[in-house]
């Protein structure tokens, strides 16, 4: 009995003694880890790893650059989900400074009221943002280097995703401050438009869109006139919002632009759905050109180049359609908006290779491989279950939907065209109007002195033609929020991404499309998108059968109810009248019946397939972990 009371106290010591080694172990590898800043990034497009694009940027800077952050420390004041996000910030900038060797210098700074460093954050242009009941809360930056001051005045935990870019873009836009001026042209105010009439009303003018304000922190945006006879000398990138019913003289400027070297991008549409319905209902578009809403297109210059696209036609697809709701909150589906995925862009184009997302509503498509000397890259697609589909109906989404069958065909939504130009005004430029008695001295003195028109470009250029303009409007693009004060831009999709990717290549810097569009946490189940759509295409023809059969017997009830009606507004029914009404009353009840039995087998179906993919999902993976548990302990087994 003695000698089992010291054992069990030697156990107990024991079991304690190793409790205590396993805590100090722990708190000395949380305290190690959290000094040394070691990550494991373990998603599958490496979302928190610094891309290699950003190595290359920070390690070629030739000059010093200061970075203030500006955050408030009181773990009081500072609200926890924000306090995360400030950590995670703070660690990126850390990690930016260790890779620009030296020409990085971070300095953090805490602005409590009354300080130096509140001071120096409103010189900065950061501002506290109030919170209900507390002081103010700081988390912005400012990025200094020589003269050039750009500021983030406030990091938004909304936008982390894209946090390692804006950080960069800061960067990029103080060690190079002069902009390429890109030139914008089109029916679509991208810039925002001051509409005379609503201004004598004391209302202002349509502000610049989501699209326009993301460009200018890289471009120098001019509006260029819809009837301008050349392109300003320091235009690089000339950017078409729309363009429609452009005068010859302006393509003509265009065509010369290009060949002098220009890069063009333009957006065409078969169906604006913005300017038709949104800008024309706000006095903008439309209404503020005094011309209706149509399609828009190149004309000779998409001849010239070896393309044609239709302004009376719109792609449709089965499987990249739109799942949206009618005003009675019932599903509604739009075969003519389409919601692209990663399947449907260029896998090898950096401009492409990263988006997820896409929203292009009544969009138009390219046929046609391009012109002799020219290459063609097809950007964005459809799937193989696409269709034409008539402009006029593509707004009415399940009348479209009843009679549409995919033919097989990926159409082109976006491509890009290399190589050496030819003019499409061969004969030199168009004729312009001649007053009677001929053209005055000073333009005749002034043609003279212009040089000849050029025939084909002396080096090669590129044209990037997309076929919806509508991407480019901020309510199919992103969602503005208020967070802690601040106007939020939070992207929809990746709308914005692709306009960014496209004018980076085209004459920004191009190592900053890898760090914008690495990708989304958002990942769409494309092949259950595909199988809903076969279930959907399985029943499509029994529903259009028996939705066709109910008008036949809805007609010809109403036919002979109306022929059995006298003079006298009364109702005369024979018996013969009587009971082929009550036949075709059972039989439209029937039909009825039996058209929701079928809806309701497909809605059946399709809640079926989720709740399978659910069930995979759950119970997949714990069953094969404990099947190759009790496969290695078999394995041990049987070797002792």
């Amino acid at each position: 009995m003695a000698m089992r009371e010291p054992k069990r106290l030697g156990t107990i010591l024991y079991s304690a003694a190793g409790v205590a080694l396993m805590a100090g172990l722990l708190l000395a590898v949380n305290v190690a880890g959290r000094w040394s800043r070691l990550r494991l990034d373990l998603t599958g497009k490496r979302l928190h790893t610094v891309t290699p694009a950003t190595r290359q940027i920070l390690r070629a800077m030739d000059a010093d650059v200061t970075i203030r952050f500006y955050r408030t420390r009181d773990s009081v004041t500072m609200p926890a989900e924000l306090k995360l996000f400030a950590d995670r910030a703070e660690d990126l900038l850390r990690e930016f400074q260790a890779l620009a060797g030296g020409r990085l210098k971070l300095q953090l700074l805490d602005p409590k009221p009354d300080s130096d460093a509140e001071d120096s954050a409103n010189l900065d242009g950061v501002s506290g943002q109030p919170l209900a009941g507390g002081e103010p809360v700081y988390l912005g930056l400012a990025v200094h280097c020589l003269d050039q001051v750009t500021a983030i005045p406030f990091l938004s935990p909304q936008r982390e995703g894209l946090l390692e870019y804006d950080l960069l873009s800061a960067i990029s836009r103080v060690l190079n401050p002069k902009k390429p001026v890109v030139g914008v042209l089109g029916a679509l105010p991208l810039l925002g438009r001051q509409n005379p009439m609503f201004m004598a009303m004391g209302r202002g003018g349509q502000p610049p869109w989501v699209v326009a304000g993301e460009l200018q922190r890289s471009f120098k945006l001019q509006e260029l006139p819809a009837d301008g006879t050349a392109i300003p000398a320091d235009v690089e990138v000339l950017l078409l919002a729309h363009p429609k019913e452009l005068p010859q003289k302006t393509l003509f400027a265009i065509d010369q632009f290009l060949l002098r070297g220009g890069r063009l991008l333009a957006f065409l549409d078969p169906l604006c759905y913005t300017e038709a319905r949104i800008l024309a209902a706000t006095g903008g578009g439309a209404m503020g050109t005094d011309s209706p809403p149509g399609p828009s297109t190149l004309g000779p210059l998409l001849k010239a180049w070896g393309v044609s696209f239709a302004t009376d036609k719109v792609a449709g697809d089965l499987l990249t359609m739109a799942k949206s709701a009618d005003e009675n909150g019932q599903p509604l589906d739009m075969p003519a908006v389409l919601q692209l995925t990663r399947a449907q862009c260029d896998p090898d184009d950096p401009a492409t290779a990263e988006l997820e997302n896409l929203l292009l509503p009544f969009a138009g498509w390219f046929e046609g491989a391009g012109a002799a000397g020219l290459a063609r890259t097809i950007l964005l697609t459809t799937s193989e279950r696409s269709a034409p589909v008539d402009a006029a109906m593509a707004e009415m989404g399940p009348a479209v939907l009843r009679s549409f069958k995919g033919d097989g065909l990926k159409r082109a939504l976006a491509i890009r065209l290399t190589g050496h130009f030819k003019t499409a005004f061969p004969g030199g430029p168009p004729d312009a109007a001649k007053p009677a008695g001929g053209p005055p001295a000073a333009a005749t003195a002034t043609a003279q002195e212009a040089p000849p028109p050029l025939k084909g470009g002396a080096k090669p250029g590129v044209v990037i033609l997309v076929g919806d303009a509508d991407l480019l409007y901020d309510q199919f693009a992103v969602q503005v929020r208020a967070l802690y004060g601040q106007r939020v831009l939070l992207p929809l999709n990746d709308n914005l991404d692709f306009v960014q990717n496209l004018m980076d290549q085209l004459g920004g810097d191009p190592r900053l499309i890898g760090i914008r569009s690495r990708g989304t946490l958002r990942r769409p189940f494309t092949k259950v998108n595909r199988m809903q759509a076969e279930a959907e295409e399985a029943w499509r023809v029994e529903i259009d059968r028996l939705e066709k059969n109910l008008e036949e017997v809805q007609g010809k009830l109403q036919d002979l109810q109306l022929r059995a009606t006298g003079k006298d507004q009364k109702v005369i029914l024979s018996p013969e009248q009587q009971r082929a009404i009550t036949a075709f009353k059972q039989q439209q009840a029937e039909t009825r019946q039996r058209l929701k039995e079928v809806r309701k087998q497909l809605r059946q179906d399709i809640e079926r397939l989720e709740s399978r993919l659910e069930w995979l999902n759950i119970a997949a993976m714990p069953a094969l972990v404990g099947l190759v548990g009790l496969g290695v302990g078999l394995w041990r087994k049987r070797r002792r």
